[in-house]
């Protein structure tokens, strides 16, 4: 009974495996580098597109979870001797899809933001991104796209997973009958033992009877 047990939850096991999938976290990153850079002038934009297939992004297999753009920005700052205490103030906004995002003041330096929509690059593997400015003019130097998504692990073909799982299991029941023998073996290993000890028991008790009897 414990071996029917053993076999069908060796199957049961198997068949699991069959039907599971593995999701894998995975990143991809793209960089778009200007050189040199961009010139944004008060009420314009510059537009520029970012591609994750080269990195190994399948849509087929790869689901995104989160996209990020990391702009390197300076601005336009006026130092001449006749005004060196006053500056212009720049503000730009990024446009990806039908979203717009505010990247307030301009100011040498890194501007991070997480979109909340990458339909595009998720069909396409690519994104399209404009940069406007809103007042005043700057420098764009480049973007650092960082994409998150959980790519699905290929799954066995169930025939094979099959043939695996049964494989293992005749394996392993013949490694019990090895260590263990068969039923008749271990009748017969269980009678010679009992023999044996039954032979040098009676020899003792024999020779206390007759030491007892002197």
């Amino acid at each position: 009974m414990k071996k029917a047990y053993t076999l069908l939850g060796g199957v049961a096991f198997v068949l699991g495996m069959v039907g599971t999938a593995w999701a894998i976290p995975v990143t991809y990153s793209d960089l778009v580098l200007m050189f040199p850079p961009a010139y944004v002038s008060e009420g314009e934009s510059t537009t520029w597109q970012h591609d994750i297939n080269d990195d190994g992004f399948n849509p087929s297999a790869d689901t995104l979870s989160s996209v990020r753009l990391t702009l390197l920005l300076s601005d336009d700052l006026d130092v001449s001797m006749a005004c060196w205490w006053s500056h212009e103030l720049e503000y730009g906004s990024l446009t990806v899809g039908s979203e717009t995002y505010d990247l307030g003041e301009i100011d040498f330096g890194l501007y991070r933001v997480s979109l909340s929509a990458f339909v595009q690059l998720q069909d396409q593997g690519l994104l399209d991104v404009t940069l406007s400015s809103t007042g005043g003019d700057f420098y764009f130097w480049g973007s650092q796209l960082t994409a998150r998504a959980e790519q699905v692990a290929p799954v066995p073909e169930p025939q094979t997973m099959l043939l695996l799982g049964c494989g293992l299991i005749g394996l392993a029941g013949l490694g019990r009958k090895r260590l263990f023998g068969s039923g008749g073996e271990t009748k017969n290993t269980r009678r010679f033992v009992r023999h044996s000890l039954l032979r040098g028991i009676r020899p003792n008790l024999k020779q206390r009877k007759n030491q007892a009897l002197a």
